[in-house]
């Protein structure tokens, strides 16, 4: 068998596939080796990025309450009393959840906005089963 000439059209195929598996190995090794992050919810362990959480709290916890425990942005929940709170971080904590934002003299930052309702610099203590919807980014990102 003829060796395959360097230059070739062939050899650059054939490199090109020994190149590819060879990335495809690397990233599935840094995935498998990818650290574990501690769960906002309950301190367990979790791969990212796809996920904010671990299983037992994507289960318990809306996506946006997850999320907002590990990035800090801009969410809302709206409680079963109908109020509408808007804040930029969570801290949940069992069948609680701590809404916190930057604003907390209750000074809109926008004209639109409702924030916390009330002054709480150090958060709102609401409970999870109060809580009928949670947005990620409401007014886009």
């Amino acid at each position: 068998m003829d060796p395959i000439p360097p230059g070739s059209l062939e050899c650059s195929a054939r490199a090109a596939i020994v190149s590819r598996k060879n990335h495809e190995a690397a990233a599935g090794d840094m995935l498998a080796a990818a650290p574990e992050w501690p769960c906002p919810g309950c301190g367990g362990k979790f791969n990212p990025p796809d996920e904010f959480g671990c299983a037992a709290c994507q289960r318990k916890y809306p996506p946006a309450l997850l999320k907002a425990a590990s990035d800090y942005f801009d969410y809302a929940v709206q409680l079963s009393t109908g109020e509408r709170i808007f804040f930029c971080y969570a801290r949940l904590h069992g069948d609680w959840v701590t809404l916190l934002d930057e604003n907390t003299n209750s000074t809109p930052a926008r004209p639109w906005e409702v924030t916390l309702g009330i002054p709480a610099p150090r958060g709102l203590d609401v409970r999870l089963d109060a809580i009928v919807w949670a947005a990620d980014a409401p007014w886009g990102s």
